[in-house]
C-alpha cells in the first residue's frame, strides 16, 4: 500500500481532498496520512469491535473472547480511555457478554473502537495544524 501511495500521491491534484477507501486499522492510518490522505472510511473498527477485538494504544489489541479476561471484573475495558464503555463496563463483563452472545457486546466493542479512532484522528488533526506531521 505504501508503495502505491508513494507513487500516486505526487500525481494527485494538491487542491482536492484525497479519500482512501477501506483503510481502517490504526497502524495503516499512521502511515497513509503522511502521504496526504485527507479522509478515510472503513468498517474495520466496528467489525473487529463486534467480534470482541478492542483497540488499545501501542497496537496490541485486546481479544476479549480469550478466557484470560473472564475474571477481570475490577478492570475497565481499557484503563485511561475516556469512552463511555470504558468508564462503565469491565473487561470481565464484556467478556461474559461475548461468550453469552449478547448483542450488547457487539455494540460496546463498536462504540469503544470508534471512540479510539476518533481520538486518533483528533491527535492527527492537531499534529497537522501544528506542522508536526
Amino acid at each position: 500500500m505504501n508503495q502505491v501511495l508513494s507513487f500516486m500521491s505526487p500525481r494527485l491534484p494538491p487542491n482536492l481532498p484525497i479519500h482512501l477507501l477501506g483503510i481502517g486499522d490504526p497502524e495503516s492510518i499512521d502511515s497513509v496520512v503522511r502521504f496526504g490522505i485527507d479522509t478515510l472510511d472503513s468498517a474495520f473498527p466496528t467489525r473487529l469491535g463486534r467480534h470482541g477485538t478492542i483497540f488499545v494504544d501501542g497496537g496490541v489489541n485486546l481479544i476479549l473472547k480469550r478466557s484470560e479476561y473472564k475474571r477481570d471484573f475490577d478492570k475497565p475495558l481499557v484503563p485511561g480511555c475516556t469512552c463511555p464503555v470504558c468508564k462503565t463496563y469491565s473487561r470481565g463483563y464484556v467478556h461474559h457478554l461475548l461468550k453469552a452472545q449478547e448483542p450488547l457486546a457487539k455494540t460496546l466493542g463498536s462504540i469503544h473502537n470508534l471512540h479510539f479512532m476518533f481520538e486518533k484522528m483528533r491527535v492527527i488533526r492537531e499534529m497537522i495544524l501544528n506542522d508536526d506531521l
